[in-house]
């Protein structure tokens, strides 16, 4: 029964794979994207068929980070070769791409960014690290913002504490510059 129930969940699952590009318009088609040099996948990216290989290799600048000029396309369906898309002057719909298919994005920069990783991995990007002490000689920091914020909440918990349960003499905390003094509040004698 294992196997008929995943026999069963496949079929919800790819029922409408067959209309999924029905609903485009005439002339536009939805390739996947693949590079030489990324792990990634970009999927479904629509394209006008009347676009030259040219325009088409600017549109992929955008996506894959490699300049129009270090670009060979190769059209692929089912991971297989279809055709070469060498010649910059033609139209994409020359190749007669159909939606599903793959433009596999060959990068010939033999210095490419995207080369070992370098548009995926960020371990290889340099990271700005600051000293603590730097830290501390700023102004208008994250920290300071923060010790501000808790400083007025911790006074004002405190203040309405004091006030609230009348401790004896009717101790008032005040703080100020990091001090923490204790003193008896004058003129307020209903606490006592």
């Amino acid at each position: 029964m294992g196997a008929e129930m995943l026999a069963a969940a496949k079929d919800y699952v790819t029922q409408g794979d067959a209309a999924r590009w029905d609903h485009l318009a005439d002339g536009l088609v939805c390739l996947h994207v693949t590079h030489s040099n990324l792990t990634r996948r970009m999927i479904e990216i629509r394209f006008d068929k009347h676009m030259t290989i040219a325009d088409l290799k600017h549109k992929l600048h955008t996506h894959t980070g490699t300049p129009a000029f270090s670009q060979r396309l190769v059209l692929k369906d089912g991971g297989h070769p279809v055709a070469n898309m060498d010649d910059d002057s033609k139209m994409l719909g020359y190749y007669s791409p159909e939606s599903g298919m793959e433009i596999h994005v060959v990068d010939t920069d033999p210095f490419s960014m995207s080369r070992g990783g370098g548009l995926e991995d960020e371990s290889q990007i340099a990271k700005y690290r600051m000293s603590d002490e730097a830290y501390e000689s700023r102004r208008g920091t994250v920290r300071c913002h923060f010790f501000r914020c808790f400083y007025c909440l911790f006074l004002f918990f405190l203040t309405t504490l004091c006030w609230a349960f009348c401790l004896g003499p009717a101790v008032l905390i005040i703080l100020r510059r990091r001090r923490l003094i204790i003193g008896a509040p004058l003129g307020h004698s209903h606490c006592s």
